[in-house]
């Protein structure tokens, strides 16, 4: 063993929130092993009235700063956690963002707390304590990572996304809508293959679009240049 990586090295949490980290073991030919769950990790928070670690769980008692200090073997490996109160004013999706969304077309949505003192809002998007919930007559395919909540418009509808934490709830809501098909060639056709001299051919023309659909738009001056 090498050394011993504890992550993510700082915490944001508000009180009565819970998170997680990993304790990884080092080795010399550059693995990693998960030891979180170890017997043999022993785990000690600085500040008891403001962290305690079970199971691999770092729970939020009151607002304040700690250190989490991870042992394994000879390793030691340490993060910092910072409590906030969890009084929130608000909750906000951001951004807000189109009102119509074509099918297939993703939407990427952070969640955002704003606090009773107006400081800096949180970054609560991660946070485990968020319940959400997609609702609607549409449909969205729903994941989350640290990137955001991500929603991809599936079925035309209406669709809104649901957010709560700590008893206090947003939303934000779109329409999904078939995507208008684009022009993909241009045919150019006669009726007959060969003409005698002195009569005019007839040319027709025809547009293939992305959904398979198949006009003429011979007449069509406004849009058709010679």
């Amino acid at each position: 063993i090498t050394g011993l990586a504890l992550t993510p090295k700082v915490h944001h949490m508000t009180v009565n929130a819970t998170n997680h980290h990993v304790a990884a073991a080092l080795f010399s030919d550059e693995s990693a092993h998960d030891v979180t769950l170890s017997p043999h990790t022993q785990y000690h928070v600085s500040q008891e009235d403001v962290i305690r670690v079970e199971s691999g769980k770092v729970f939020a008692v009151g607002p304040g700063q700690a250190s989490i200090a991870a042992i394994f073997g000879d390793e030691i490996s340490m993060v910092e956690v910072i409590v906030a109160d969890n009084a929130f004013d608000t909750l906000a999706l951001l951004p807000q963002g189109p009102t119509d969304v074509p099918v297939g077309q993703t939407i990427k949505y952070r969640l955002m707390a704003s606090h009773h003192d107006h400081s800096e809002p949180t970054d609560v998007t991660t946070n485990t304590d968020v319940q959400w919930s997609v609702s609607g007559s549409g449909a969205a395919d729903f994941s989350i990572d640290d990137g955001g909540v991500a929603l991809k418009a599936s079925l035309e509808g209406l669709v809104t996304l649901t957010a709560s934490l700590d008893q206090i709830t947003t939303d934000s809501s779109f329409s999904v809508v078939n995507a208008a098909p684009t022009a993909l060639s241009l045919e150019l056709a006669t009726p007959e293959e060969s003409w005698p001299v002195g009569r005019q051919p007839v040319f027709n023309v025809f547009v293939t679009y992305s959904d398979g659909e198949v006009h003429p738009v011979t007449g069509d001056d406004w849009r058709i240049t010679w």
